[in-house]
């Protein structure tokens, strides 16, 4: 009996201590703090911000011209972007590009031979979003469609058939109605603070030009594929409000 009672006392007094531990109030500054979860990167609202790009081009045609002889397939460009954030992975965009489309000559003909320089003006709206992001770079993919205008300028000499002794040097002009188009890029970005931010890119576009007549010039580039290596720097607007 006395050992029974020995044990009972025993079992009792260990249990009162661990509740007596339990409830021992914790010593200032051990309390656990609760972790604020990240926000949803996709999240609509999550960001109210604009961004404003300039950027430079380096653009290669790669189908062949329908009607002259390719000089040059190389062409300089470049543009300016504007990217309305509604999520901190995700922008809507507005841009305006002016490019090259290279070269041409239509060679000696009966009539007589000039050299054609062509370019274009697109307006795009599209779509840009990072996939993955760091602290110090983010992917991004752009995808837009728009319209673009071709224009060619020629200069050369012309004379009546067969009779180059009487060649007269001529200058001319012109541009093409609107045309469909579209374009995909793909790049990097990194940030270098106080919004500021540089980008480079590198993306496919098509772009429906016609191959009739530019004015009373030389006919048009006809339909267009070509890429596109951009590098720019854009400076970001917070407009405050965006959900956290």
């Amino acid at each position: 009996m006395k050992k029974r009672a020995v044990a009972l006392v025993f079992t009792t007094n260990l249990l009162a201590g661990g509740a007596a531990f339990a409830e021992a109030p914790q010593a200032p500054g051990s309390a656990k703090v609760a972790r604020t979860p990240s926000p949803d990167p996709w999240a609509l609202g999550s960001m109210r911000t604009v961004a404003v790009a300039a950027q430079l081009g380096v653009y290669h045609r790669l189908d062949a011209p329908p009607a002259f002889n390719a000089v040059d397939t190389n062409a300089l460009g470049g543009g300016l972007d504007v990217q309305a954030f509604v999520a901190r992975r995700f922008a809507v965009t507005f841009a305006w590009e002016r490019f090259g489309l290279g070269s041409e000559r239509t060679g000696i003909t009966d009539f007589g031979s000039a050299s054609i320089a062509r370019r274009a003006d697109g307006v795009w709206l599209g779509m840009r979003l990072a996939p993955w992001a760091s602290e110090y770079v983010s992917t991004t993919v752009a995808v837009a469609v728009g319209a673009a205008w071709q224009h060619a300028s020629a200069d050369g000499i012309v004379w009546p058939a067969l009779q180059p002794s009487l060649g007269t040097p001529i200058a001319c002009g012109g541009s093409g109605s609107p045309a469909p188009a579209m374009r995909v890029d793909v790049g990097l970005e990194a940030p270098l603070g106080n919004g500021l931010a540089v980008f480079g890119s590198g993306g496919f576009g098509v772009f429906a030009f016609g191959d009739g007549a530019l004015g009373e010039c030389v006919l048009g580039a006809g339909s267009t594929q070509l890429l596109a290596g951009r590098l720019g720097v854009s400076y970001t607007f917070d407009l405050g409000g965006g959900g956290e």
